[in-house]
């Protein structure tokens, strides 16, 4: 009798555990609250660089993830028909992760992918090494896709005064990132 009530509760322990709903990914303890202060500092910080690259050819610029999204935050606010919103970028273990949630039709989830940024020539590239809707990973070769279509758009950010800027060196640490580069 006792193999009965075992079998028994086992198959209502396992009803019951596929009846709860699917747990999404769970965001960051904390909130990176996005300020147009925070956006106004990136830009500002960009055009010191630029000055520093004009005067000495080198330039150093450090990015906050306050900065980055808040910059993203006012970028998505711009564009209606975006299907990401409330974006977060954490610069963490020498990688860019960016969580937000994804909008298609009325279904809204979660989103997070995770890139290792890295120099290939002298250009920012990265590389897409991990991403997730709601619970369900990306396909790998959507993210090589998605890879791909950011590095061909990446040289082309990187100019001044129509020369590219060769950047030499990318470091990150404690919710920053700092990059290093000079005119060829």
């Amino acid at each position: 009798m006792k193999p009965i009530l075992f079998l028994s509760v086992l198959l209502l322990s396992t009803g019951l555990a596929c009846s709860l709903p699917i747990r999404t990914a769970q965001p960051p303890s904390t909130t990176i609250i996005a300020s147009g202060e925070a956006a106004a500092e990136l830009e500002s910080n960009v055009a010191t660089a630029v000055a520093q690259l004009e005067q000495t050819g080198t330039a150093s610029l450090t990015i906050t993830e306050n900065q980055l999204t808040s910059y993203l935050a006012e970028k998505l606010a711009s564009q209606p028909d975006s299907p990401i919103q409330n974006a977060q970028v954490r610069l963490e273990n020498g990688s860019i992760q960016l969580t937000g949630q994804m909008s298609v039709s009325s279904l809204t989830t979660d989103l997070s992918l995770t890139m290792q940024p890295y120099i290939d020539q002298g250009n920012l590239q990265v590389t897409i090494q991990d991403g997730k809707i709601g619970s369900l990973p990306i396909p790998d070769a959507t993210l090589k896709t998605l890879t791909q279509t950011i590095n061909q758009e990446m040289p082309g950010l990187v100019t001044f005064h129509g020369q590219q800027f060769k950047l030499e060196s990318i470091t990150m640490e404690n919710g920053s990132m700092t990059l290093k580069g000079m005119l060829p």
